[in-house]
């Protein structure tokens, strides 16, 4: 009966191993492979994004002693979750994922509104979190009133948005 076993050191590639090798192989490079779609920042479609539960706007509470007031400026902090789909193939969810967003804020009158712009850098599955201020870091203070302020999160197909309001005395 002839031995069916190969010799370790031969030369002889058998077909389990050019299986093995393209089992190793195949992934590597499917995994390094991103479609240059994926790499723009509107990629990732809306139905994948949602803005985060503990996006807050906050009187910033600086003292100001000429008018001895303690009101501004709003401290904006907005926030965003990139939800991981199981079912990626054909096309693989970019990660990280550059994901842009607008912030409206209307003071009260007769100030006008003003619209902030940002970019999230989000992993795949992850969360973000960026603080904005409106007017600036050090423009206090600011009138007193209700300030309506919207955060405006962009996917691919679309867009979200959420709404608060926060009143100042």
């Amino acid at each position: 009966m002839p031995d069916d076993a190969r010799s370790p050191g031969g030369h002889d590639t058998s077909r389990r191993a050019v299986l093995s090798t393209a089992a190793w192989v195949a992934p590597a490079i499917a995994a390094t492979f991103v479609p240059a779609v994926a790499l723009s920042a509107t990629s990732v479609p809306i139905s994948k994004l949602r803005i985060g539960d503990d996006w807050t706007v906050t009187d910033g509470g600086k003292y100001d002693p000429v008018t001895n007031t303690v009101r501004g400026p709003l401290a904006i902090y907005a926030s965003a979750h990139y939800d991981q789909n199981i079912t990626w193939w054909p096309t693989r969810d970019p990660e990280p994922a550059m994901v842009q967003y607008t912030i409206e804020i209307v003071p009260p009158s007769p100030a006008v509104p003003t619209t902030l712009a940002g970019l999230f850098t989000i992993a795949l599955g992850g969360y973000a979190q960026n603080l904005n201020w409106y007017p600036d870091e050090n423009t206090y203070p600011i009138a007193a009133g209700t300030y309506s302020v919207t955060l405006t999160i962009y996917g691919s197909d679309g867009s979200t948005s959420q709404t608060t309001t926060l009143t100042l005395t």
